[in-house]
């Protein structure tokens, strides 16, 4: 992607996000990525040859997803993978008309689509990457084998009809504890070797972290 590129805004920050870990490997530091997308939406797009712009970008994530597998894999990238999200049909029953449907429940069978199609697409195709680990689960916060929630626990679920509320998202962190520990131990110093010094300028350019090693833990998404 180069600067006069007239391409969507995730294609860029992909090829930002790929220059990053590019930069922090050429430091001899390790790197761990989350990637994820909206699997289920964009390959029902393409099965239906929608021409919106969802089409279009399933189009480009069938057409690019590989490509992305391929360059993380030829550069030894530790990578996990966020599962697909529910999301919100257009209608949903029993959702007041006074409410919009991101704030009502919904039938866990409507807000994940070809659940288990879907989950057995990706871990497929990511399977070169993420090995035997599973997707992320980010459902099992809302949702039970029947029902996903609009609110639970004083805390919304939804934004739109396909974002996870801010409120939601902060509390999911747990669930990428693991990578963020991971990417951490990984760039500790060895018992051997004296620790690095550090820097408490952290205005590097680089995205964030200290000098010597810049953020850890970039996210891509899937378009």
């Amino acid at each position: 992607v180069s600067a006069n590129d007239q391409v969507p805004a995730c294609f860029r920050s992909n090829a930002m996000a790929l220059d990053l870990i590019q930069d922090i490997k050429q430091r001899d530091r390790s790197v761990r990525v989350i990637l994820g997308g909206s699997w289920e939406r964009y390959l029902t797009a393409v099965a239906q040859n929608d021409q919106s712009y969802t089409g279009q970008m399933g189009r480009e994530m069938k057409k690019a997803f590989p490509r992305l597998i391929a360059t993380l894999a030829k550069r030894g990238i530790a990578t996990d993978v966020i599962g697909q999200a529910a999301t919100v049909p257009a209608k949903v029953k029993k959702c007041k008309k006074s409410m919009d449907p991101s704030a009502c429940s919904v039938p866990r069978s409507k807000a994940l689509k070809r659940e288990k199609q879907t989950r057995q697409w990706l871990v497929k195709k990511t399977r070169r990457l993420a090995g035997n680990r599973q997707p992320i689960d980010v459902n099992s916060k809302f949702c039970t084998k029947k029902v996903c929630y609009g609110k639970k626990q004083g805390t919304w679920t939804w934004f739109d009809d396909l974002h996870l509320s801010a409120t939601r998202t902060r509390s999911l962190a747990g669930l990428v504890k693991p990578s963020v520990v991971k990417a951490i131990e990984a760039n500790k110093p060895a018992a051997s070797e004296p620790d690095a010094p550090t820097d408490t300028n952290t205005d590097t350019g680089t995205g964030g972290g200290d000098s010597s090693g810049g953020c850890s833990i970039p996210i891509l998404c899937a378009l």
